[in-house]
Protein backbone atom coordinates (compact mmCIF):
# COMPACT_ATOMS: atom_id res chain seq x y z
CA UNK A 1 0.00 0.00 0.00
CA UNK A 2 1.65 3.50 -0.80
CA UNK A 3 2.55 5.68 2.48
CA UNK A 4 0.38 8.27 1.59
CA UNK A 5 -2.68 5.60 1.50
CA UNK A 6 -1.45 4.39 5.30
CA UNK A 7 -1.75 8.01 6.45
CA UNK A 8 -5.67 7.88 5.84
CA UNK A 9 -4.75 10.42 2.16
CA UNK A 10 -6.68 8.85 -0.59
CA UNK A 11 -5.04 9.06 -4.12
CA UNK A 12 -7.02 10.11 -6.69
CA UNK A 13 -8.92 7.15 -8.89
CA UNK A 14 -8.14 6.49 -12.41
CA UNK A 15 -9.97 5.27 -14.83
CA UNK A 16 -8.01 3.16 -17.80
CA UNK A 17 -10.84 2.89 -20.93
CA UNK A 18 -9.53 0.61 -23.93
CA UNK A 19 -11.98 0.58 -26.56
CA UNK A 20 -12.22 -2.77 -28.14
CA UNK A 21 -13.90 -3.78 -31.39
CA UNK A 22 -12.49 -7.80 -32.43
CA UNK A 23 -9.33 -7.24 -30.82
CA UNK A 24 -9.03 -10.44 -28.39
CA UNK A 25 -5.56 -11.08 -30.04
CA UNK A 26 -4.09 -7.81 -28.44
CA UNK A 27 -6.20 -7.97 -25.23
CA UNK A 28 -4.05 -9.90 -23.26
CA UNK A 29 -1.03 -8.13 -23.99
CA UNK A 30 -2.45 -4.79 -22.89
CA UNK A 31 -4.52 -6.00 -20.02
CA UNK A 32 -1.43 -8.09 -18.41
CA UNK A 33 0.76 -4.81 -18.53
CA UNK A 34 -2.45 -2.80 -16.55
CA UNK A 35 -2.18 -5.41 -13.94
CA UNK A 36 0.91 -4.41 -13.08
CA UNK A 37 0.28 -0.77 -12.38
CA UNK A 38 2.02 0.14 -8.91
CA UNK A 39 -0.67 3.19 -8.54
CA UNK A 40 -3.31 1.79 -6.25
CA UNK A 41 -6.48 3.28 -7.36
CA UNK A 42 -6.89 2.15 -10.68
CA UNK A 43 -9.90 0.60 -12.40
CA UNK A 44 -9.55 -0.91 -15.91
CA UNK A 45 -12.81 -0.27 -18.19
CA UNK A 46 -12.90 -1.93 -21.97
CA UNK A 47 -15.79 -0.82 -23.74
CA UNK A 48 -16.80 -3.10 -26.53
CA UNK A 49 -17.76 -2.21 -29.48
CA UNK A 50 -19.86 -4.75 -30.48
CA UNK A 51 -17.58 -7.08 -31.90
CA UNK A 52 -17.86 -10.90 -33.56
CA UNK A 53 -14.77 -12.02 -32.07
CA UNK A 54 -15.66 -13.46 -28.77
CA UNK A 55 -13.46 -10.45 -27.01
CA UNK A 56 -16.17 -10.17 -24.19
CA UNK A 57 -16.34 -13.89 -23.42
CA UNK A 58 -12.62 -14.00 -23.34
CA UNK A 59 -12.59 -10.91 -20.85
CA UNK A 60 -15.12 -12.26 -18.30
CA UNK A 61 -13.35 -15.76 -18.04
CA UNK A 62 -9.73 -14.19 -17.97
CA UNK A 63 -10.11 -10.68 -16.36
CA UNK A 64 -12.57 -10.49 -13.96
CA UNK A 65 -11.05 -7.50 -12.73
CA UNK A 66 -12.03 -5.54 -15.80
CA UNK A 67 -15.23 -3.50 -16.32
CA UNK A 68 -17.33 -4.55 -19.43
CA UNK A 69 -19.02 -2.58 -21.16
CA UNK A 70 -20.97 -4.05 -24.65
CA UNK A 71 -22.50 -1.66 -26.98
CA UNK A 72 -24.68 -3.64 -29.89
CA UNK A 73 -22.63 -2.51 -32.66
CA UNK A 74 -19.20 -0.89 -33.45
CA UNK A 75 -20.22 2.83 -32.78
CA UNK A 76 -16.44 3.89 -33.14
CA UNK A 77 -13.68 5.14 -30.95
CA UNK A 78 -15.23 8.15 -29.17
CA UNK A 79 -18.26 6.84 -28.52
CA UNK A 80 -16.83 3.98 -27.26
CA UNK A 81 -14.31 6.20 -24.59
CA UNK A 82 -17.23 8.18 -23.63
CA UNK A 83 -19.65 5.21 -23.01
CA UNK A 84 -16.68 4.09 -20.61
CA UNK A 85 -16.11 7.77 -18.80
CA UNK A 86 -19.97 7.77 -18.53
CA UNK A 87 -19.67 5.07 -16.37
CA UNK A 88 -16.56 5.90 -14.33
CA UNK A 89 -16.43 7.60 -11.25
CA UNK A 90 -12.52 8.69 -11.36
CA UNK A 91 -11.17 11.85 -11.06
CA UNK A 92 -8.81 11.08 -14.32
CA UNK A 93 -9.57 8.93 -17.37
CA UNK A 94 -6.74 7.44 -19.41
CA UNK A 95 -7.62 5.79 -22.95
CA UNK A 96 -5.83 3.48 -24.64
CA UNK A 97 -6.43 1.03 -27.25
CA UNK A 98 -5.46 -2.58 -27.11
CA UNK A 99 -2.33 -2.70 -28.87
CA UNK A 100 -0.85 -0.28 -26.02
CA UNK A 101 1.24 -1.60 -23.60
CA UNK A 102 1.62 0.35 -19.94
CA UNK A 103 4.51 0.54 -17.51
CA UNK A 104 3.98 -0.42 -13.91
CA UNK A 105 4.75 2.96 -13.23
CA UNK A 106 2.69 4.45 -15.92
CA UNK A 107 -0.62 6.02 -13.44
CA UNK A 108 1.99 7.51 -10.90
CA UNK A 109 3.14 9.36 -14.29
Amino acid sequence: MAKSQSAGFRLPKVSIIIPNWNGWNYLKDCLVSLQAQKYPNCEFIVVDNGSKDNSVNYLQKNFSYVKIIELKKNMGFSRAINSGIKQSDAKYIVNLTTIHRWSPTGCQN
